[in-house]
């Protein structure tokens, strides 16, 4: 993550509530109007740190959900495709056989209606389709069915939003949830 002046990365531990007053100071910038220089369709795509260090926790092939302008993942799909290598899919609905990619990342809208009337059924959606790992880029954390919370990252982008990465390991048949 060196080279980026505004970006923070925080395990999810006891330095979190410290890294989330850090989080109070860089949104009260915003407010005063000091990174509001972006429109919004440039937070459909990953800095190219923010992308290399979700790609460590990504194993085996690799469906992006939710895409945007990113062009990390072996299929990459989304409702509003940005350039012809993208599968047109809604993430609740997704065209995929169960279990047939090995991690399913996703950066999902956080507050667009479509997500707010689908409730969590992608969520399950996601579930079904990975072998192995969900990788969830979000502000809350959920939990899955058939799935464990292996570890947890918050992570600072652009100095105003604050986004929470939980990889989620499938628990395996018979298993039990740690």
């Amino acid at each position: 993550m060196e080279g980026s002046n505004r970006r923070s990365v925080h395990r999810l531990d006891s330095s979190f509530s410290r890294a989330l007053d850090r989080a109070t100071i860089e949104w009260n910038d915003v407010l005063r109007g000091d990174s509001m220089s972006f429109k919004f369709r440039k937070l459909w795509a990953w800095e190219k740190d923010e992308e290399e260090f979700y790609k460590q926790f990504c194993e085996g092939r690799v469906l992006h959900v939710c895409c945007g302008q990113s062009k990390f993942g072996d299929v990459r799909v989304d409702i509003e495709p940005q350039d012809n290598g993208v599968l047109k899919a809604d993430y609740r609905h997704l065209p995929f056989k169960d279990k047939s990619f090995d991690t399913v990342i996703c950066d999902p809208p956080w507050a667009k209606r479509e997500r707010l009337d689908a409730g969590l059924s992608w969520l399950f959606e996601l579930a079904r389709i990975a072998r192995r790992r969900i990788v969830l880029v979000h502000n809350t954390v959920f939990k899955i069915p058939g799935f464990r919370m292996n570890f947890g990252y918050a992570v600072n982008s652009r100095g105003l939003l604050w986004k929470v990465v939980i990889v989620y390991d499938r628990i395996p048949e018979g298993g039990f949830a740690s």
